[in-house]
């Protein structure tokens, strides 16, 4: 009986989070610089294509194509890792007028393909988590600006930082 109880409780409380008349959609693109937390490899460009579904204002599930340009060995500029992937997850969203909170955590599929001499030497996939921290700001004509910080762990054998701008249109 008591767990019955618990089980309303818990429902009357989420709900309410994730009802709402009609899903609000974005997408865009981001873009900015990434690095490993191994100190052997320099910085890397990032691009990134997303798309959401927020269920209603504070919660919503988004996904994105991730490219991060190439991590190039510091000891030879030719020596390099080239990694891409998909992420998927979770979104909280904290609304505060025409700014937008945003707390992300999720699973990024990944492929990482190592290169020397421009020839391909091996790869490695695997799925790591990932949490991603942003603000958006609104702007008229359904458009939004924004930049934001993620960080995924363990992508074949290091971690990744990302700080990043994007720009996007929400409906």
């Amino acid at each position: 009986m008591r767990s019955s109880r618990w089980l309303q409780l818990l429902a009357l409380t989420v709900l309410p989070l994730t009802a709402q008349a009609e899903p609000m959609w974005d997408f865009g693109i981001n873009a900015g610089g990434s690095a490993t937390s191994d100190d052997r490899f320099h910085e890397s460009g990032t691009l990134r294509l997303y798309g959401g579904l927020r269920f209603n204002d504070y919660v919503g599930v988004h996904t994105s194509s991730v490219l991060f340009d190439k991590f190039a060995a510091k000891t030879d500029e030719d020596i390099y890792l080239q990694v891409y992937g998909q992420m998927l997850g979770v979104t909280a969203h904290i609304p505060i007028k025409r700014v937008i909170l945003n707390a992300g955590t999720g699973l990024f599929g990944w492929k990482a393909v190592a290169h020397a001499f421009n020839e391909h030497i091996g790869d490695d996939t695997g799925v790591s988590p990932y949490v991603d921290l942003s603000m958006d700001i609104l702007l008229p004509a359904h458009m939004m600006v924004g930049g934001g910080v993620a960080w995924f762990n363990d992508v074949s054998g290091t971690d990744i930082s990302n700080i990043s701008v994007h720009y996007g249109l929400r409906f």
